[in-house]
């Protein structure tokens, strides 16, 4: 996608300002030029830029500006929740493309049937039902012409922004960055090569499940601007049975994604769930997340915090998380979490909405100056929307209650010997890195010493005898750290099975290397 501006965009975009009263906005923005001259003389007054005031200027906008605002419902650590909440009603649907301009553009695809009329319409794509040798298939098709429509918007959005960092120059939100972005975000969705990945991916992850369906799809006959996948028949989760059996089935994958595959549906609203018989169908995979390992430890701890209203917990869990630059306003952080998060923990559990504590703790965050990576509020969208579609099929649901059992799941497998062995594995690794990069560093070191030899004759000598010393530190001290590694490592497995004469064959084997090791580290200080 290349950038370049379009006046006449630039225009209608003028227009919409004047027409939602935003004359003071347009005026710093320096746009009130691209107006007819009468508009120009009206008053420079102020307007509260309130979210439904928003909202309506991002819908009369349409295009790009739409699916920034969707993106921008997502991310409430960004805008607040008031604002989040209102980009949420962003209107999806649009009017379809012409019947002869879609049909010619699977015109090379053999289908025995296709509908002209769409499932469904929205601003990048719209979905046809089709029958394709002798299976019925629901075809994605993107837009003749979006892309072009969409890069004049983003380049209007990169205008903006700049403008608006210079006149404004917002505190905590950098409008350059949210629009790079949504510009990295939109040239993936605009790919549906992308999306086929990911629904490869998901279907990979729940390979052998009982419950849970995710399409097939055609390999060859998608490319970045059709997506054929096998239609899967079903009826929207809010209009089938409501049963128990469903939400746990839900739950369960929501959680897996979440906590074992660290690659989820971000955008799993109820428009995105089928029920199919006792099974569970999920759609529209454009929009995913995932999870590294660093990252994975720090929102275990955040998650873990608020589950079991662990104030202390969740505020040094968000310091831990935070990416940005600036220094947070860890007073403000505390007293913030305790006003805003200790009603909710003092009430039954059936009372306690996941929604707003974690948009509570997000808004405190947000208020203190941290900033918290994008996939951390994905993540916790993911589990509000589970919880908001959960209590539309049963009122009684709690994400509290039904997260414990879970957490209590992953923390035990946290603590298991395989899991522990391999995280001993890449500690022995990562100290094994170290030890031998140690010597090599050393010696460039000295070599680089030794170009000076001629002009430091006398202190090179001293210098041979601390490279001597900072050597016998190094092994030292990474002796003492294997060494008391593997004794915590021993004392935790005391418990696990199997057992000789009352003590696990683990801990034997653990406190038989620590021995050694500490006859190497004695013998390290007689040297020393």
């Amino acid at each position: 996608m290349h950038s370049h501006l379009s006046i006449k965009r630039l225009k209608d975009v003028a227009s919409a300002l004047f027409e939602f009263e935003f004359h003071h906005i347009s005026a710093r923005l320096n746009l009130s030029k691209y107006l007819p001259f009468h508009k120009r003389l009206e008053p420079d007054t102020k307007v509260n830029a309130d979210p439904e005031t928003l909202r309506k200027l991002f819908e009369r906008l349409g295009g790009a500006f739409i699916k920034l605002g969707q993106l921008l419902a997502l991310r409430p650590d960004l805008i607040g929740r008031d604002y989040g909440k209102e980009f949420e009603k962003l209107l999806t649907d649009v009017p379809p493309e012409d019947d002869v301009v879609i049909t010619g553009i699977v015109k090379d695809i053999p289908f025995s049937k296709f509908n002209a009329k769409p499932l469904g319409s929205a601003s990048i794509a719209q979905v046809h039902k089709a029958t394709l040798n002798g299976k019925i298939v629901a075809v994605k098709i993107k837009r003749p012409g979006v892309e072009k429509k969409f890069d004049e918007d983003i380049a209007i959005m990169e205008f903006l922004a700049h403008k608006i960092k210079e006149k404004y120059n917002p505190s905590f939100v950098d409008p350059v960055e949210v629009v790079e972005e949504f510009k990295k975000y939109t040239e993936k969705e605009m790919d549906f090569n992308h999306e086929a990945a990911n629904i490869r991916r998901f279907a990979s992850n729940f390979k052998g499940s009982r419950d849970i369906v995710i399409p097939k799809v055609y390999e060859q006959y998608s490319t970045r601007d059709i997506l054929v996948m096998k239609f899967e028949e079903g009826k929207n989760i809010l209009h089938g049975k409501k049963t128990p059996g469903l939400i746990k089935k839900v739950t369960n994958a929501v959680y897996k994604m979440l906590f074992e595959d660290r690659f989820f549906h971000a955008d799993l609203h109820p428009g995105n769930i089928y029920v199919q018989g006792s099974k569970v169908v999920l759609l529209d995979f454009g929009i995913v997340g995932h999870i590294d390992k660093i990252l994975e430890r720090k929102l275990f701890h955040l998650f873990s915090s608020l589950v079991n209203g662990n104030l202390e917990g969740v505020a040094d869990a968000l310091q831990e998380i935070n990416i940005g630059k600036e220094e947070p306003d860890v007073a403000y952080l505390r007293e913030g979490l305790y006003n805003v998060l200790a009603d909710y923990y003092d009430q039954p559990l059936q009372k306690m909405h996941f929604g707003k504590i974690f948009y509570g703790a997000i808004d405190v965050a947000r208020r203190s100056r941290i900033k918290v990576p994008a996939q951390l509020v994905l993540f916790g969208k993911s589990i509000v929307t589970m919880e908001g579609f959960c209590r539309q099929v049963d009122p009684n649901f709690n994400v509290i209650r039904n997260a414990k059992p879970f957490v209590k799941k992953v923390i035990k497998k946290e603590l298991s010997p395989r899991k522990l062995l391999n995280q001993a594995k890449d500690f022995t690794w990562q100290l094994h890195e170290l030890v031998a990069s140690t010597p090599e560093t050393v010696r460039n070191v000295i070599r680089r010493f030794n170009m000076m030899e001629e002009r430091i004759v006398d202190i090179d000598n001293t210098f041979q005898r601390l490279i001597n010393v900072m050597w016998k530190g190094v092994r030292l001290m990474t002796s003492a750290i294997v060494l008391l590694a593997f004794i915590i490592a021993s004392l935790m497995l005391i418990d696990y099975e199997p057992m000789y004469y009352g003590f696990s064959l683990y801990s034997l084997v653990g406190f038989g290397i620590s021995l050694g090791l500490l006859i190497y580290v004695i013998m390290l200080i007689r040297e020393a």
